[in-house]
């Protein structure tokens, strides 16, 4: 089984040294995660190896919410998205 995780930086524009401008937002590390979808705001949208979808909020990055189909035993591959 593959691992993935997703972090979000942002840049420290006045940071005196170049190394340390990147700093993390957050990081998702506890999922199993194939493919970033969706990231507008603080909202991502990823899909994991087994097909479930997944919200994830930078502002709370402990909470997430799962879309899951039920009803299929094959694994759905999600391949595009329009967000507004």
């Amino acid at each position: 089984m593959r691992f993935c995780s997703i972090e979000i930086f942002t840049i420290n524009f006045s940071a005196r040294d170049p190394n340390s401008a990147f700093v993390s937002m957050a990081t998702f590390r506890r999922r199993k995660f194939r493919e970033l979808h969706t990231f507008s705001g603080s909202s991502i949208l990823a899909q994991a190896w087994d097909g479930s979808l997944t919200f994830l909020n930078l502002n709370t990055p402990d909470a997430e919410a799962e879309l899951r189909d039920t009803n299929t035993q094959v694994p759905v591959i999600f391949h595009d998205l329009i967000y507004t």
